[in-house]
């Protein structure tokens, strides 16, 4: 994550659930506009060893939507890395486009890694509210 894009437009502090084995996804906020476009800021609880090569770190975005039918092509782009002690704690995901400055509302849907069946509830869907610049409504599923 290159530091110099880290400001959160629309802070959030959801905790996602276990999209990751062992490892919550905490979403921290938006970033509305940086030259790739728009990114959710997200942490790791508990980070990990970046040579740990066995985790499958591999959750991502489903559909992402506003209300003008912007192309969201995320893609699963984003970028994560260590901090100085090697320990991976806080990652972006790249929307794939920049919200338009003239959109009311986004919708952004979550996977977890690949393969992985989340043991108990996690979030599947947020709508944004973006002239409120805040969450209006969160869809779940919880693990039976």
């Amino acid at each position: 994550m290159a530091d110099g894009f880290v400001e959160i437009d629309i802070p959030v502090d959801l905790d996602l659930g276990e999209l990751v084995p062992g490892r919550h996804i905490v979403l921290e906020g938006i970033t509305l506009r940086t030259p790739w476009g728009s990114a959710l800021r997200y942490t790791f609880v508990p980070g990990f060893p970046k040579s740990d090569r066995h985790l499958n770190a591999s959750w991502g975005l489903g559909d992402v939507a506003d209300d003008l039918g912007t192309a969201y092509d995320h893609g699963g782009e984003g970028g994560w890395g260590p901090d100085a002690d090697g320990i991976v704690r806080r990652g972006d995901e790249h929307l794939g486009n920049g919200i338009p400055s003239t959109a009311s509302w986004l919708t952004i849907a979550f996977i977890p890694a690949n393969g992985w069946d989340v043991p108990g509830r996690w979030i599947t869907k947020i709508m944004v509210d973006l002239t409120l610049n805040k969450i209006v409504g969160v869809c779940d599923w919880a693990a039976r």
